[in-house]
């Protein structure tokens, strides 16, 4: 691999890419795109998602029919999730448009497919972005959470309605209800994933082989195939319902819990939650 630079830079036959925390190297088909940010355990930012997108839509001009999203472990994580320095704390209305949210559904639209390579723990943000992924490969010792619960996020019917799409209802309430971690090997019995490995060093060829094989099939059918699966399986509430669930989330948002919850995971203590 070349010098890290700004911008694209061409080895042999691979473009190689370094842009902030993102590497990426193509075969001109298959695109592998690796996250690290060793300084905050792989945290989803909105600099990182942006340059993500960046990165996702040259490769659908370039042609690239597979997108491998995967990040380098930090102390076994493989991202901690959304940067919670990102929320606004004490608001007094829900005006925040969450860009992992917005980054996601951009991501769930792409024409070409997406395969989740995860050799490390999951959490918050980070659950849904794998899930959105078409095919997910993980190990399957390593564990995913989602927890809002723990902060006092109210999160957003979109992200609830993408674990539904993958997940049984009560494993669903489990996890939010609970904020406690499931496996991977148990994502996989219940089918939310595509294939568990028991090593790390399994990973780049068990998603290699699953990237062949859709790059054998014709990319107008695919891409016709996910705007079908992104419509069906998002959430499309009438708009009386929608309203009901926005006001619930938007009291999430703007509630004096959130900031404790925030300031409780700042100071590695356990929140103090009033309810209000």
């Amino acid at each position: 691999m070349g010098p890290a630079c700004s911008g694209w830079v061409v080895v042999a036959a691979l473009d190689s890419v370094i842009v902030s925390e993102w590497t990426t190297t193509s075969d001109g088909t298959v695109l592998r795109m690796t996250f690290h940010d060793p300084s905050s355990r792989n945290r989803l930012t909105t600099p990182m998602l942006e340059e993500a997108r960046a990165i996702l839509t040259k490769a659908v001009l370039d042609g690239i029919r597979v997108a491998i999203v995967r990040a380098e472990p930090v102390k076994g994580t493989w991202s901690s999730g959304h940067d919670i320095s990102e929320i606004p704390l004490e608001a007094e209305e829900h005006v925040w448009a969450n860009p992992l949210e917005g980054f996601l559904e951009y991501f769930r639209r792409l024409p070409i497919a997406t395969i989740a390579e995860v050799g490390g723990d999951v959490w918050g943000g980070a659950c849904e972005l794998v899930l959105s992924c078409d095919l997910i490969v993980a190990t399957a010792h390593t564990r995913m959470a989602v927890t809002p619960a723990r902060l006092g996020v109210g999160y957003p019917p979109s992200g609830v309605a993408r674990f539904l799409a993958c997940l049984p209802a009560q494993v669903v309430a489990r996890m939010f209800l609970t904020a406690e971690p499931i496996t991977m090997q148990m994502a996989y019995e219940l089918g939310a994933i595509t294939q568990t490995v028991d090593s790390p060093e399994e990973l780049e060829t068990a998603a290699g082989l699953w990237a062949e094989k859709i790059v054998r099939n014709a990319p107008l059918t695919i891409a016709a195939s996910k705007a079908a699966l992104a419509e069906l399986s998002d959430a499309h509430l009438p708009p009386e319902v929608a309203h009901r669930v926005d006001e619930t989330v938007a009291r999430a948002w703007t509630s004096r819990d959130l900031a404790e919850g925030v300031r409780a995971f700042e100071e590695r203590r356990a929140p103090e939650f009033r309810g209000h």
